[in-house]
């Protein structure tokens, strides 16, 4: 719903979409799961939750709904960055609760910047890290809280992902990336 809105005005005139706006995205349940609202803060619209209950007044035949909104500041867009939507590694890696997890992707970033396939660049995004060479994306790393994610191509130029946990699987995944790297790239560069 969040894209080709222009269609939607087209289909429905007579509802007056406003293209400029972007979309609201409204939930309404009897009530909402913790698990629930943590999720919601992922998502990139605006999104409201209304919680609802029902009354039976005397003397009424039907009951009346009282529509509550949720708090908006129970529901902060979790952003790993600032406020403004402006994504770091610092906020990247406060999200991982393992320093050990930390310790691997600073290592891995900094062992990237050594190797010779071209110019390597990792750019901090709203989930992830980009990692690209010459700009061209070769790998995302994915921040969890006890460990990372690497996506990138395996040997036989498949896409895959390669859970991080410890430091075999970092010295595994630090090859696999840097011959994603030279694979984009189409070079042979120094093993480091």
């Amino acid at each position: 719903m969040t894209s080709h809105i222009e269609t939607y005005a087209r289909l429905y005139p007579r509802h007056g979409i406003d293209l400029e706006k972007e979309v609201r995205l409204l939930l309404i349940a009897p009530s909402f799961s913790q698990t629930l609202v943590n999720r919601a803060k992922w998502l990139n619209v605006p999104l409201s939750l209304f919680t609802y209950t029902c009354i039976q007044l005397e003397g009424d035949k039907e009951p009346v709904v009282v529509f509550s909104e949720r708090e908006p500041e129970s529901l902060t867009v979790l952003q790993r960055g600032t406020d403004a939507g402006v994504y770091t590694l610092e906020g990247h890696l406060d999200y991982a609760t393992d320093p050990a997890v930390r310790g691997r992707i600073i290592k891995l970033i900094e062992q990237t910047k050594q190797w010779t396939v071209g110019h390597i660049t990792m750019d901090p995004i709203k989930h992830s890290l980009s990692f690209k060479v010459n700009g061209k994306w070769f790998a995302y790393l994915d921040v969890k809280r006890k460990h990372f994610l690497v996506d990138t191509a395996d040997d036989d130029g498949a896409y895959k992902n390669f859970p991080v946990k410890n430091d075999d699987d970092h010295d595994n995944v630090v090859q696999k990336m840097k011959g994603a790297a030279e694979r984009v790239r189409g070079t042979k560069g120094s093993a480091d």
